[in-house]
């Protein structure tokens, strides 16, 4: 008698080699509470991934209302490369991308980018967006951004220093004078008689409402003359730098900028953060006072300053 036996058409277990090599060309997308944390704690190297980190601190713990913002990381495993996208309100969405500790291999950034401009692809064809990263990284986005999006140019917009605190420097804040001069007063944000005034001197600023956001739910600072008037401030970005000082032109030469820079700090560093900021190039003198300040160091790679970057990808006119 002859058995017939049903030919196995069931795919083949994939060995753990196989699941492993799928991995190495796959990206790392944090969704939910449990991965944001393991994100969250992957991203310890300071000064390196701080914007990356206190974005995903500021988004695992709700301190800010982001619209929608997608995270990701390269390679799968001992991941090197973070990838953030984020739409923001009432402005153009934001890529953010940065490189932990080790040597930059532009091999598996590439690969990691070239996945990752594959998720957002539907959410930036028909829009323009900025991207932040390194200077070196910049480089490397540059070698295959337009192949890989057509549709888009990229375009400079800023070169900056990237400043921020370490340890000792963040126990010395704590300890520092912050006295204001005669008539003025260290002072917080009156959202409602202050948040116009705020966005109006605002260079980045979007919408009102976006002003406002940032100012309801991240920390801020104010120091205010003696009418009771706003003389200069400072606020805090959704990735967790101090940014957008301004002091108005009648208040300024007596050291309101930086007083109200370290008040901002001194609540960073309360919040459980580490200050830091970038600063544009062509602000030459605010580069380098802060270059000089003993509550400030300047992020290095390889012996050398770190520039960030940013740069605008804008849709190609048809």
């Amino acid at each position: 008698m002859i058995t017939l036996v049903a030919r196995n058409t069931s795919p083949a277990t994939p060995s753990r080699n196989d699941l492993l090599s799928q991995e190495m060309i796959m990206l790392k997308e944090y969704t939910n509470e449990h991965e944001l944390t393991e994100a969250l704690n992957a991203t310890k190297s300071f000064p390196e991934l701080l914007m990356t980190h206190f974005c995903i601190h500021n988004l695992l713990y709700k301190k800010y209302q982001f619209k929608n913002i997608r995270i990701f990381s390269y390679p799968y495993h001992n991941s090197i490369y973070w990838y953030l996208f984020e739409i923001r309100r009432g402005a153009t969405p934001q890529v953010t991308i940065a490189q932990g500790v080790g040597r930059h291999d532009s091999t598996a950034f590439l690969t990691g980018l070239r996945l990752f401009l594959e998720k957002i692809h539907d959410q930036v064809r028909d829009t323009g967006f900025l991207i932040g990263a390194e200077e070196h990284l910049q480089f490397d986005i540059a070698t295959i951004f337009e192949q890989m999006l057509p549709s888009h140019q990229l375009a400079p917009k800023s070169r900056n220093t990237f400043f921020y605190m370490t340890k000792e420097q963040t126990e010395d804040l704590a300890s520092a004078d912050l006295t204001v001069p005669y008539g003025y007063s260290h002072s917080e944000v009156d959202l409602e008689k202050d948040s116009q005034l705020i966005h109006d001197a605002w260079e980045f600023a979007t919408t009102l409402e976006h002003t406002k956001t940032r100012l309801a739910e991240l920390p801020s600072a104010v120091i205010r003359d003696a009418d009771g008037n706003i003389a200069s401030f400072e606020m805090m970005s959704q990735y967790g730098a101090v940014c957008n000082q301004y002091t108005l032109p009648d208040k300024r030469r007596q050291g309101l900028g930086r007083l109200v820079e370290m008040q901002l700090a001194q609540k960073v560093v309360l919040a459980g953060q580490v200050p830091f900021k970038t600063v544009p190039s062509l602000l030459a003198d605010v580069v380098r006072r802060s270059a000089e300040s003993p509550f400030w160091s300047t992020f290095t790679r390889n012996g050398e300053p770190v520039t960030f970057v940013f740069q605008t990808a804008a849709v190609r006119d048809s």
